[in-house]
C-alpha cells in the first residue's frame, strides 16, 4: 500500500462497488501510511503473489516508515500516473484509486477510492493467507533444548529464537524488528494423554506401537514376578541413589538362592528405562514360563554419577570409573546383603 512516500502491508483490499469501480481498506490509526494517505488522498495496492519472498515483508510489514526511508535501498518499484509507487518485485498487480471517503472506524480508518488505473505485471497467482503461512513465512524450528539447557524465547511473529534466561525488556527481533512484548517462553509439556518415559535425558511422551514380535514381551497368563523399588546409601557420591530389582515368580517362597543380572540402560535413560518402556519383567516371566531359562533377580540402576547426568558428554573414563564404585563397591554388597543371592 503506496501513498506517495510510504509503504505497508495489508491484509485486505476489497471492491466495494462495480460501476463505478471502487475499493476499500482498512488502515490503523497509528501507522504513518494512514496519516500519508488522510492528507494525499491518494493510493496504490501493490498484489503480493506467491513469488514474493519473506525479506519483502519483513521490509515493507516489519519496520515503521517512521525511522526508516523503505525506499532508500529498494529498486523494485515503478512510480504510476497517481503519482504513487507499485512494487514490481513479488506482486502480480497493482490497483490506485483516488480516495472519495474516509471513515472513521475508531482505532481505524477505512478508505473508499474511486480506482484510477490498473495493471496486472504477472501471471503468478496471489499469495493467499494460507499460502503466506505455509510457504513463505519462516517456520519456527521444533521446540528443542540447548546443550546447557538454557531457556529458549521465540518470536510468535517470524519464529526467531533468543537463548538466555531472561528477554531483555527492551529486545528487539532482529528479523522481523518486533518488540520483546511478542515473544513468548518456549516450554515443553508432556502429553496428558500419553504415557511418560524417560529418554533423551529427559520424561517425554510417548505411545506403544505393538511390533510384529511382540509376543515375547507380552503381558500373559502366567506366573508374574515382582519390581520393587530399592533406596540405598552412596558413600561415593555422597547421597541416596535409586534401584530397581526384578525377583521371579518362585522368589520367597523358599530359601533358594538366586543369581543377579545388573542389566544397565541406554545412553539417556535412566534406571526406569528397562522395567518401564523396556518390559525386562515381563520378558523373565515369559522366558521362565516356557521353560527357557533358570530363574534370576535383575537390579537396575541408573548408569552414571549425578554430576554427569546432563548436559554435553564428559569424559567418559572419569565417568565410568565413578559408576563402577557405585556399582561394584556399594550397590552389588547392598543387593546381597538384602535379597537371598548367590554372593
Amino acid at each position: 500500500m503506496d501513498c506517495l512516500s510510504s509503504r505497508r502491508t495489508s491484509n485486505t483490499v476489497a471492491q466495494v462497488t462495480a460501476q463505478p469501480n471502487r475499493i476499500s481498506v482498512a488502515l490503523n490509526k497509528g501507522n504513518l501510511t494512514t496519516e500519508l494517505i488522510q492528507r494525499s488522498r491518494k493510493f496504490t495496492a501493490s498484489i503480493i503473489s506467491e513469488a514474493a519472498d519473506f525479506e519483502l515483508f519483513k521490509h515493507f510489514g516489519f519496520q515503521s516508515g517512521r525511522t526508516v526511508d523503505k525506499f532508500a535501498d529498494f529498486t523494485d518499484y515503478r512510480r504510476v500516473a497517481n503519482g504513487t509507487l507499485a512494487i514490481t518485485r513479488g506482486t502480480n498487480a497493482f490497483i490506485s484509486a483516488d480516495v472519495e471517503q474516509a471513515i472513521d472506524l475508531g482505532t481505524h480508518i477505512l478508505f473508499v477510492g474511486l480506482v484510477t488505473e490498473m495493471e496486472v505485471l504477472t501471471d503468478v497467482p496471489s499469495a493467499t493467507y494460507n499460502y503466506y503461512q505455509q510457504h513463505i513465512k519462516p517456520k519456527p524450528q521444533p521446540v528443542g533444548q540447548t546443550a546447557e539447557g538454557q531457556t529458549i524465547w521465540r518470536c510468535s511473529i517470524c519464529g526467531y529464537e533468543y537463548v538466555g534466561e531472561e528477554l531483555p525488556d527492551d529486545f528487539t527481533c532482529p528479523i522481523c524488528k518486533h518488540p520483546a512484548s511478542d515473544f513468548v517462553k518456549v516450554v515443553t509439556v508432556n502429553d496428558p494423554g500419553t504415557l511418560n518415559y524417560y529418554g533423551s535425558t529427559r520424561w517425554e511422551s510417548g505411545i506403544e506401537i505393538p511390533a510384529h514380535d511382540q509376543d515375547f514381551y507380552a503381558m500373559k497368563n502366567v506366573p508374574h514376578g515382582n519390581v520393587q523399588q530399592v533406596l540405598f546409601w552412596s558413600e561415593s557420591t555422597q547421597q541416596v541413589r535409586r534401584a530397581f530389582v526384578y525377583t521371579p515368580p518362585t522368589y520367597g517362597q523358599d530359601k533358594k538362592k538366586y543369581p543377579v543380572l545388573y542389566l544397565q540402560h541406554g545412553w539417556g535413560e535412566d534406571e526406569t528405562a528397562w522395567s518401564n518402556q523396556g518390559h525386562a519383567n515381563l520378558i523373565m516371566d515369559n522366558l521362565i514360563a516356557e521353560g527357557k531359562v533358570t530363574p534370576f533377580i535383575i537390579v537396575m540402576t541408573y548408569g552414571m554419577t549425578n554430576e554427569a547426568r546432563r548436559g554435553p558428554r564428559r569424559d567418559r573414563s572419569a565417568v565410568a570409573k565413578a559408576f563402577e564404585t557405585v556399582l561394584v563397591d556399594e550397590l552389588v554388597p547392598y543387593i546381597d546383603s538384602h535379597f537371598n543371592t548367590i554372593a
